[in-house]
């Protein structure tokens, strides 16, 4: 029996095949039972499906034999293991582009489109892809070749498609000369084989039951190993997510297109073939959330108990609401600042106005925005210190180590700190919009072409012996020497 389940993009679908599976596991604990998702995903799964199966059980721990839980392919080396079969090592995708990059050096002078150009890793990844297809649909390049010489065909071909089956057929050759040579196979070959294997001992399957999830399409051969283990298997059991839970005709342009075409192509060779199948929508399970979004699109008027929904005609409004409502609630009602927590979707769209707000009426507050490390006053005193060590007396590179304020001479700090750090700020900020006189005019004599500031009476000009002087002139010396008489950086 086939099953085809669907529901909504927000439906716990996976948590519902996963509790099918272990049910069936525990029912006929001797035979097998798959369930198949993407290969990203399987680890979480398995740890779901194990879960799944202690909790039925009554257990926090258990062990599972025949329930697994398998990517397309693992299982190719489930049932290459079964059948005493020795599986081929499988390419994966970072080898086979290295592969190419050697094809396409070493062909560069016989090649058309590459000849003259740099294969950037986009470039290797179409051409592997297309590879792929070409293996897969077992089409005759050399044939493509003749065909596109036919002057009747040439008229409608461009220079550049018929560089690219020239191309296409030289790496091709190589590629799998290479690939045969070293007893390597594709992902797609590798299905190939499973397919193989399966059409010819359907009794590999035939006790078991598998169930597939979290897919919106096949390939081709993943494709037809679905449809053999539909032919072949005990139960087989699909999993899909559409638009609204229901399956309609694909339309081009549509959100869930792909997913539909899936289905669409599945029945249609189920029915073709007199395979009996049903097809099943889960209902969607009652949740606040569900019933939020059907108050904010006016489906009706929800019971939310403890929730008010508040209109805003902008943000600053939004979050002048939330800081007035946290007053009040802490001043009024007895409550505290750590009671209440802030959500929103972007709280980069609300930077400008929330925190302002916040501080305005003295709230007290942690904002979670994520900043970029880049920016961060210590990475900008270690990419510049790198500078320096390059360049001696690189003046934007002293500007922007002064500006990180990590190392604020002690004689600032001395007496109000936050007040000498805002006269040190004020230094760098007159320092930095004035020429820094150059071989061509102070050091040989010559006036610069405006008048420097005086020095303040502090010993920027000479080594201090304070230690908080010491790092700068360290990286200032070479500076200090060609420009004597300049405050130093």
């Amino acid at each position: 029996m086939i099953k085809i389940i669907t529901g909504r993009q927000s439906d716990p679908l996976q948590t519902e095949i996963i509790g099918r599976a272990a049910r069936n596991y525990l029912a006929q604990p001797g035979k097998d039972t798959f369930i198949i998702v993407p290969n990203h995903i399987k680890f979480n799964t398995e740890v779901s499906a194990i879960g799944k199966v202690a909790q039925l059980q009554g257990r926090e721990e258990t062990s599972v034999k025949n329930l697994h839980v398998l990517s397309f392919s693992r299982l190719a080396w489930f049932f290459f293991k079964k059948a005493d079969l020795l599986m081929p090592e499988s390419l994966d995708d970072a080898a086979a582009t290295m592969i190419l990059e050697q094809i396409i050096d070493k062909r560069r002078d016989e090649l058309l489109l590459f000849k003259n150009s740099h294969a950037n890793s986009g470039m290797i990844k179409q051409v592997y892809s297309t590879i792929l297809q070409v293996h897969t649909g077992q089409l005759d390049l050399g044939n493509l070749l003749e065909r596109a010489a036919d002057p009747a065909v040439a008229l409608d071909l461009d220079n550049e498609t018929r560089d690219k089956l020239h191309d296409l057929d030289l790496i091709y050759q190589d590629f799998l000369e290479i690939v045969s040579e070293k007893h390597f196979a594709t992902k797609d070959e590798l299905n190939i084989q499973l397919n193989q294997l399966l059409a010819s001992r359907p009794d590999l399957v035939s006790q078991a039951r598998f169930y597939v999830t979290d897919f919106s399409h096949f390939s081709i051969q993943e494709k037809m190993t679905m449809q053999l283990l539909a032919a072949f298997a005990s139960e087989m059991t699909f999993a899909f997510k559409t638009a609204d839970g229901s399956v309609i005709e694909p339309a081009a342009g549509e959100y869930d297109y792909v997913v539909q075409k899936t289905i669409k192509d599945l029945t249609g060779y189920f029915s073709a073939h007199d395979f009996a199948w049903e097809r099943e929508k889960i209902a969607s399970p009652a949740s606040p959330a569900r019933d939020l979004n059907q108050a904010w699109q006016g489906q009706g008027q929800p019971d939310l108990n403890n929730l008010q929904l508040v209109k805003a005609d902008s943000r600053y409004a939004e979050a002048y609401f939330v800081a007035r409502t946290i007053y009040d609630e802490v001043a009024l009602k007895g409550c505290q600042y750590r009671d209440f927590l802030v959500l929103a979707p972007n709280l980069q769209e609300y930077e400008t106005y929330l925190a302002p707000i916040l501080r305005q009426n003295q709230i007290p507050f942690f904002d979670d925005l994520q900043q970029q490390m880049k920016y961060h006053p210590l990475v900008l005193l270690l990419e510049n210190l790198g500078k320096l060590l390059q360049q001696a007396g690189d003046t934007p590179a002293l500007l922007s180590i002064m500006k990180t304020r990590l190392l604020i001479p002690d004689w600032y700090l001395e007496g109000d700190a936050e007040a000498g750090e805002a006269a040190y700020l004020r230094d760098i900020d007159s320092w930095k919009t004035l020429p820094w006189p150059t071989e061509s005019s102070t050091a040989f004599g010559k006036s610069p072409s405006r008048t420097l500031p005086k020095p303040r009476s502090s010993p920027w000009t000479k080594n201090s012996t304070k230690s908080g002087w010491t790092a700068w002139t360290s990286c200032g010396t070479s500076l200090s020497a060609r420009s004597p008489g300049l405050p130093a950086s």
